[in-house]
């Protein structure tokens, strides 16, 4: 299989709303794949959208967003290729720590990122719409 990553177009907002919509809760919509403050890429094999990244920077503070694998091709080292990507790029822009917001109850996701050197900062009580809390974790870079 070969996979690519390149930066989200809106030639790709059908395909990526529909990943989303089969990986999360949260509705995301048109509108939020058009706003301009973070960057966006998609993961692909062949034509075909297999995962998403989004992340912020603001000066030498990132943050990751997002990490999205279709859950057909999870378990294929697909998450480490963006995270790795996404922290390579990061630091490339002058970034020095990292922070991201983890569901408490996501053993599989707060192990993924603690393997990659994540440590959880606190804990944010109600943060998602479900009421479930977040750990905010952070890795120096």
């Amino acid at each position: 299989m070969n996979f690519n990553i390149i930066a989200y177009t809106d030639n790709y907002e059908t395909k990526v709303l529909d990943l989303l919509s089969s990986l999360f809760k949260k509705r995301y919509t048109s509108e939020y794949l058009r706003s301009n403050l973070s960057n966006r890429y998609i993961l692909l094999e062949g034509n075909t959208v297999v995962g998403f990244l989004e992340f912020l920077t603001v000066l030498d503070s990132g943050e990751i967003l997002m990490i999205a694998v279709d859950r057909k091709y999870q378990g294929m080292g697909l998450g480490k290729m963006l995270i790795e990507f996404a922290l390579r790029m990061m630091k490339d822009k002058g970034v020095k720590e990292v922070y991201l917001d983890v569901f408490v109850e996501n053993d599989k996701a707060v192990n993924f990122y603690r393997n990659y050197g994540f440590e959880v900062v606190l804990i944010r009580r109600g943060y998602y719409s479900d009421g479930g809390d977040a750990f905010l974790m952070r890795k120096r870079i």
